[in-house]
């Protein structure tokens, strides 16, 4: 193989790297979002009328 033809390998790798990186990050933050964000106590706090 050339030398032209590794470089191409390579850079390929890399960029295929680079994605699956951001990939996973993306994939981390939106369960952070989805399973972190969540507070339940909102949903408590409708008035019942029943309160003095």
């Amino acid at each position: 193989m050339t030398a032209k033809t590794e470089r191409k390998i390579a850079a390929a790798g890399m960029a295929g790297a680079v994605l699956a990186i951001l990939a996973a990050m993306l994939v981390l933050s939106g369960l952070m979002v989805g399973l972190g964000a969540r507070d339940d106590r909102v949903l408590m706090t409708a008035s019942t009328g029943n309160h003095r």
